[in-house]
């Protein structure tokens, strides 16, 4: 529902989105990444199901926007950002294959708070997702069939994290989980001007299957009916 509610807002400002887009798409294997200039990346599909609604990157609370693009082949972009005082950034999506994601985020002459805000309809659904926040950038969210599994790598680590509905604000205190709700999450990284040269880190995502509980209990009656059957063929 809320894909096809900015779908409709994006009709409704055509002209914009015509003239700032840089839309995207690229594919590795069962996994497809495509985003815009305008709304950053906005579907992560793993064997077709779409697992993201927004995933956006904000420096010093601006977020970054109408970048140029280049295209790594199939399996990754580059989008370069000019940001306030002449700094810039880079950020380069590679898709890895059987649900994976790599973001590396390089930012040159920066100084300040870089926020990643992330918003995941995992399943293809808006309701009754989980999420959790592990430490040391790490973080898990699923629902029923689905795990996601995200984290930042690299020197700069989150110095504040949240969790919250859709539709909230972020107020960074490093809340670690909400259960059952249209989830969002995000960290913040101080970055220091590293005399001219670049800082930054790496997001690295994976989207998996894990089984149905019910699914599991078949599973595991199946089993005990495995181990009766042993049992009663030691006896004889």
């Amino acid at each position: 529902m809320k894909k096809l509610l900015m779908a409709a807002a994006m009709v409704l400002a055509v002209g914009l989105v015509q003239a700032n887009a840089a839309p995207f798409t690229v594919t590795s294997g069962n996994t497809t990444l495509q985003g815009d200039s305008a709304s950053n990346v906005f579907t992560y599909r793993v064997n077709g199901v779409d697992h993201l609604f927004d995933e956006s990157y904000y420096a010093n609370g601006v977020a970054l926007s109408t970048p140029t693009f280049t295209l790594l082949g199939t399996v990754g972009v580059q989008l370069d950002y000019v940001l306030a005082d002449q700094a810039t950034a880079r950020v380069v999506h590679i898709l890895a294959g059987t649900g994976g994601w790599s973001t590396s985020i390089g930012l040159t002459g920066f100084t300040g708070y870089f926020d990643t805000y992330s918003d995941y309809d995992i399943g293809q659904s808006a309701a009754n997702d989980s999420a959790q926040y592990l430490g040391n950038g790490q973080f898990r969210q699923w629902d029923t069939g689905y795990l996601l599994t995200w984290g930042i790598t690299g020197a700069s680590l989150p110095t504040a994290i949240d969790i919250a509905p859709y539709g909230a604000a972020f107020n960074w205190d490093n809340n670690a989980s909400l259960l059952n709700a249209d989830i969002t999450f995000g960290t913040r990284n101080q970055m220091p001007n590293l005399a001219g040269g670049m800082s930054g880190f790496s997001i690295d995502r994976t989207i998996s299957p894990v089984p149905e509980p019910t699914s599991m209990l078949l599973l595991g009656s199946g089993l005990v009916g495995l181990a009766g059957a042993a049992r009663r063929r030691m006896k004889k």
